[in-house]
């Protein structure tokens, strides 16, 4: 099949193309569903789902904090019923809908009981078991300081190490650099180092027939968008494994902020040492003064302590890292040259997410919903969709890349044929976050 993007607006006109009409469209499960039902049945036959096993992939980042959280910031509840109740209709054998949301995400809090009375009834009605499974091994209660390890055993997960085929490799120094928020500095060296390169994954992802991915398109800190390929990292069960930045500046051969400073060298020591002793009071005390220290460096927009700016040339390695295990991967910890599931995207942009994403977004109008089988043309799409510069946001840039290599695609909106160039057409201006504002320079 000839990889494809397919995109449907959800407005009529410019004047409805506004976050109170497109916030009614998730009240409208009949209008998305249809949508749902058009795309699902272009693209599967009934032999593809019927008596096989469906992994179904949200974004759910975290549970809602404010008022348009639930507009914005993860995978729309009531969008994500009507692909569920969609996939029931072609009998399958069973569905798993799994995330790993950040370590302080409340699951009750975000996973409520309406939607799971909602899930248990669809169970009934199609006759189908479905299961919904948190797939994080460390969670941590922020209000108590609580860290709670090995929520399940590592016998449910795989072990990948790309060595030196990792998009890390290029970067990977002697002096362990890697970081990533609030997770022990140590036990990243002990699986990321020169000709290592290890991944936690869920075995969940090798056992089923049918992975459909449904990610809600945002700004992102560290990534600059996050979307098809940076949902994929919900697939890992132990973020300790994952390198979102390299510590310090970067002529010290970091990328956490531009320029070196003594008081921000400081603040990474004691948020290492912090990070060292997660859930003691000792830990948070240091964590506190380490986040002083970084405070009275007097950091501009582009420099956060998680290196959430443009200069962050960690974080797309990784995400890429993941899509190759995700897409060529199998259930024994290899990887091949050809690809060995396939992989349905069905991207929840009714109203994305910009700003501060991907934890604090503000709701913006795209108004469209699209689908695809590939998820660098996906994101390709839904850079394009949201007026980026992709050659200045690293992941985008290497999905472009990958998109090139490409044969033959197509990219349809609203069932007509359309080429790449078009797409930006039927997108918006979006506010970046805070550390991208300046990325084109």
């Amino acid at each position: 099949m000839i990889n494809f993007v397919d995109i449907e607006t959800i407005y009529d006109s410019v004047e409805e193309r506004n976050i109170d009409y497109l916030s009614h469209i998730y009240m409208d499960k009949n209008r998305m569903q249809a949508i749902i039902h058009r795309m699902i049945t272009t693209y599967f036959e009934l032999s593809d789902i019927a008596e096989k096993s469906v992994l179904l992939k949200p974004n759910w980042v975290r549970h809602e904090l404010k008022d348009s959280d639930y507009l914005c910031l993860r995978t729309n509840d009531n969008l994500l019923l009507c692909i569920l109740e969609e996939v029931l209709t072609m009998s399958p054998s069973k569905v798993l809908i799994a995330d790993a949301p950040v370590q302080g995400c409340i699951w009750d809090k975000m996973i409520t009981e309406s939607f799971l009375k909602q899930v248990r009834e669809l169970s009934d009605k199609y006759n189908v078991p479905i299961d919904i499974k948190d797939f994080r091994r460390t969670i941590t209660d922020v209000a108590s300081n609580k860290v709670s390890s090995d929520l399940h055993p590592m016998s449910d997960y795989l072990l990948f190490d790309l060595g030196s085929e990792s998009r890390l490799e290029a970067i990977t120094s002697s002096d362990n650099r890697f970081r990533v928020t609030s997770y022990d500095p140590d036990r990243m060296a002990e699986v990321h180092h020169k000709g290592m390169h290890k991944y936690c994954i869920a075995k969940d992802v090798f056992d089923y027939d049918v992975i459909i991915t449904i990610p809600k398109l945002k700004t992102h800190r560290m990534a600059g968008m996050t979307n098809a390929l940076k949902l994929l990292v919900g697939i890992n069960g132990d973020k300790d494994y994952l390198p979102h930045h390299r510590i310090g500046s970067i002529n010290e051969g970091g990328d956490n902020y531009k320029n070196k400073s003594l008081l921000r060298t400081l603040s990474n020591v004691l948020i290492d040492a912090s990070n060292r002793r997660r859930g003691t009071s000792l830990g948070r005390i240091l964590n506190i003064i380490g986040s002083k220290l970084w405070h009275h460096s007097h950091p501009d927009s582009a420099t956060m302590l998680n290196a959430g700016w443009y200069g962050n040339d960690t974080i797309w390695r990784t995400v890429m890292d993941i899509n190759q295990i995700a897409l060529f991967g199998d259930r024994c910890g290899n990887i091949h040259q050809e690809q060995q599931r396939r992989l349905f995207i069905i991207m929840d942009g009714i109203i994305g997410g910009q700003g501060d994403g991907p934890l604090h977004p503000s709701p913006s109008a795209l108004g469209v919903i699209a689908c695809s089988d590939n998820p660098y043309m996906m994101d390709v799409v839904a850079g394009n969709l949201y007026h980026l510069n992709l050659d200045r946001i690293p992941l985008l840039r290497e999905a472009m890349k990958n998109v090139e290599q490409i044969d033959e695609y197509s990219i349809i909106v609203n069932s007509e044929e359309r080429k790449l160039d078009d797409v930006s057409n039927y997108g918006i201006d979006i506010e970046m976050s805070p550390g991208w504002r300046d990325y084109n320079k």
